[in-house]
């Protein structure tokens, strides 16, 4: 078969080779047998292909119905949702949005970019997980853009307090002037919130 027909797989379970394995498959193949496993990597390869997340509208539903024989649009719709039953998906993201993706998916989207790919990046829609903790400030498109010399720590969140930023941002140069890009760098000056102040916050919250 050609290599675009085999990478999806092969990338797949060299990643993961415990796959089939894992409890949420083993669970879907258990209650929907191979056509249910089937799907699944169907699935995964289909948002993989997309990026980190896949719009699940009825024409996505109805093209996707091709990739796996024997597969209806009925049993589809109970495969997909117990995936987000069991959190291969996030069920807020698929109710809420429309959108199939889950934290590790994106996680593992991030780790195959690349640093130098993901910065370059403005749009990050239906996140999951925290950029920034991740190693990714994301890049700003303004024309008429803040006045930011580059090589200068500055806080990645304007709106708070710099020693209460765990990293802070430098702007690093692009061929491009209307787009800016940062990388992330620690910020000497954090002061993590101490036990004491949570547990104050903890138990201000409990009063409420």
């Amino acid at each position: 078969p050609p290599r675009s027909t085999l990478f999806p797989y092969t990338t797949l379970f060299r990643s993961d080779p415990g796959f089939f394995e894992r409890e949420d498959v083993a669970a879907i193949g258990g209650e929907f047998g191979i056509i249910g496993e089937m799907t699944v990597i169907k699935l995964l390869c289909a948002v993989h292909k997309a990026g980190y997340y896949l719009m699940w509208t009825h024409r996505s539903k109805m093209a996707f119905m091709r990739s796996v024989q024997g597969l209806t649009p009925e049993l589809l719709d109970r495969i997909v949702e117990r995936l987000a039953e069991y959190g291969f998906f996030s069920r807020q993201k698929l109710k809420k949005d429309g959108v199939l993706t889950s934290a590790d998916i994106q996680r593992q989207h991030l780790k195959r970019m690349g640093l130098a790919r993901a910065r370059r990046q403005t749009e990050w829609p239906y996140l999951l997980v925290d950029l920034v903790d991740s190693g990714v400030v994301p890049a700003v498109r303004d024309v008429n853009g803040p006045d930011e010399p580059c090589g200068v720590p500055l806080r990645i969140d304007p709106h708070k307090p710099r020693d209460s930023q765990k990293y802070l941002k430098i702007r690093i140069p692009s061929a491009d002037s209307s787009l800016y890009l940062y990388r992330r760098v620690p910020n000497p000056d954090y002061r993590a919130p101490s036990s004491a102040t949570a547990g104050n916050v903890s138990e201000a919250r409990f009063r409420i």
